[in-house]
């Protein structure tokens, strides 16, 4: 089936709930803790943001502290701005299933299933997994892969459905929103998660887990710089390179190219 596909945001969430419930799970949790003014209060509408990302209250009736855990407002602070700036990024874009093979700016798209090909506010395809399997950018991905674009059309980013030799380099594929590669805009890969340890231009990389991202602190992606070098990458064992020794779970960076 031909043409762009509809722009249906009927089944979207608003953001706005989920931002309300965050707050909510927040508060009934222990309560928001303002460290200036000393006091844990329940949730009340008439509190605003003060200086500093600090709550302050028009309430009168404070609570006083309590024994129970109370969670500092500091750190919440950014992770609300986090999802104000994801609610301003939905308004952006516009989603719908699809439950057929559809050709969307040159791409065949497959079925959606449970999840939604997305589309720039411009309608321009923004996300979807491949009906077949397509030659992109260089790149031969396999079917129900999910390909990313941004406005122009540019392939930025995709979720593998298996794992995919992408630049002479065996990247991860766990399927939809699970590990991610990214592209340079000159369609060279950017990064992305290798299945098991590899040796690349000579230094042990660490693979890509669950465990890798928890224990290295987010780090176990291999990055490649713009002519397809090694950029960086994590540690997987101790190597000495350039001169320097490092360690299992060091993050390794390759010197500047003149």
């Amino acid at each position: 089936m031909g043409g762009r596909g509809g722009t249906d945001n009927a089944n979207t969430p608003p953001l706005r709930v989920i931002l309300r419930c965050l707050l909510l799970t927040v508060i009934r949790a222990g309560g928001l803790h303002d460290p200036d003014a000393g006091y844990a209060t329940p949730f009340d509408v008439s509190r605003v943001v003060g200086p500093g990302g600090s709550f302050r209250s028009t309430h009168t009736d404070l609570a006083p502290m309590r024994a129970s855990p109370v969670l500092p407002l500091r750190p919440i602070v950014p992770l609300l701005l986090l999802a104000l700036s994801a609610s301003a990024l939905s308004a952006q874009t516009t989603r719908r299933k699809l439950v057929e093979r559809t050709i969307i700016d040159g791409i065949t798209c497959g079925n959606t299933g449970r999840a939604y090909a997305e589309f720039h506010a411009s309608g321009r395809l923004s996300e979807c997994p491949l009906a077949a399997d397509t030659t992109i950018a260089g790149h031969r991905f396999i079917a129900d892969t999910w390909l990313r674009f941004d406005e122009t059309g540019l392939l930025f980013a995709a979720w593998l459905s298996r794992d995919t030799d992408l630049n002479s380099h065996t990247c991860r594929g766990d399927g939809y929103k699970a590990y991610a590669v990214e592209f340079h805009p000159n369609g060279h890969l950017k990064l992305c998660y290798i299945r098991v340890e590899t040796v690349v231009e000579g230094i042990p990389c660490i693979h890509g887990s669950f465990w890798t991202e928890v224990r290295g602190r987010g780090r176990s992606k291999v990055w490649f710089s713009a002519d397809g070098a090694l950029a960086r990458c994590q540690a997987a064992r101790a190597f000495t390179a350039h001169g320097q020794s490092y360690a299992k779970w060091d993050s390794y960076t390759a010197p500047t190219r003149r």
